[in-house]
């Protein structure tokens, strides 16, 4: 059998079995698992994010699933490019050009956005892990005082769900020592070295060195959480700091200056006056001015564009620049 006759069966038979799969995964690892096998080498670090995201899909899995959603959003868009061509009829240069780019532009978005989707988890369980450890390693050390052991430790802290990702840690930790027979040390080393965060790792192997050493947990744990506590306050003092002077801007530049520029627009209406050969308010309204019924006018552009669009930058860069804390 030729080569060529060969591989187009294989990937029949890869289709068909897609086909037959009850579930997206198993419908992903049977039409890209022999795809997923050769880029598993050069996609390791993915396998760490995926891991630090807490996720239970396989590396070689999410691979193939990432190559099916990429797939899926390169049909859909030639699907919609199609249907919009033959529907509205666009120029044929316009036409050509969505058929051939908004396909291949929606699979790299979607297969971007699957790809760093672990790394972002992982990136939002560290912060939320940063965020609770203060209080976590208070609350550790007070029943480390009781003498229970690392174990026992970690299943209490199990049960209050207001340290979020934390409590998901200590479960794992947990699972290792009650459903595995791991030992605690190893156990502890394990989840350090998959947890997203650098703080609550140094913590782990912390706890770890001191076990073996035979020093006390609570000694410990007590220097670790009055270190925590310290760093936390100062980080809030920073963070609060930092909103104050966003609020001073965001008074200035968007409460302030809106109301000193609307003023002066309604008294250059009121005389007659425009401003660079627009009206000050379109004479039928924003949305007839929007369906180009008239020409738009400056507080229209200002109040239904302007306005709410630099709310929603201002918004943005609050929160990518919001610290872990």
């Amino acid at each position: 059998m030729k080569p060529s006759k060969k591989l187009f069966r294989q990937i029949l038979e890869r289709i068909h079995r897609s086909l037959k799969a009850e579930t997206f995964p198993g419908a992903s690892n049977a039409l890209f698992g022999g795809v997923s096998d050769i880029l598993i080498d050069y996609l390791d670090d993915l396998e760490e994010d995926l891991q630090r995201a807490n996720s239970d899909i396989l590396h070689r899995t999410y691979i193939s699933e990432i190559l099916m959603g990429g797939l899926l959003a390169l049909m859909a868009g030639l699907g919609i490019s199609l249907v919009v061509t033959f529907t509205y009829s666009p120029p044929i240069v316009f036409g050509l050009l969505l058929i051939l780019l908004l396909p291949w532009v929606l699979a790299l978005i979607v297969t971007a956005f699957m790809y760093v989707y672990p790394s972002w988890k992982a990136r939002n369980r560290a912060r939320d892990i940063n965020r609770n450890l203060p209080f976590a390693l208070n609350h550790m050390s007070a029943i480390a005082g009781s003498g229970v052991p690392p174990s026992s430790l970690f299943e209490l802290l199990v049960k209050f769900e207001e340290y979020g990702e934390i409590a998901t840690e200590a479960d794992e930790m947990v699972t290792r020592v009650k459903v595995f027979g791991d030992d605690a040390t190893t156990a502890l080393r394990d989840v350090a070295q998959m947890t997203p965060s650098d703080d609550l790792r140094e913590v782990f192997y912390g706890m770890v060195s001191t076990m073996e050493t035979g020093g006390s947990l609570k000694d410990f744990l007590d220097e670790r959480s009055d270190r925590a506590l310290f760093n936390y306050r100062m980080r809030r003092e920073k963070e609060i700091d930092r909103l104050s002077t966003f609020a001073s801007f965001y008074t200035a530049l968007l409460v302030a200056a809106p109301l000193f520029l609307v003023t002066i627009l309604a008294v250059l209406e009121t005389i007659g006056g425009g401003l660079f050969g627009y009206p000050i308010k379109s004479r039928c309204g924003f949305i007839g001015a929007l369906m180009g019924q008239c020409p738009m006018g400056v507080i229209d552009v200002g109040a239904f564009i302007a306005i709410p669009i630099a709310n929603i930058l201002f918004i943005i860069v609050l929160e990518v620049t919001q610290p872990e804390i």
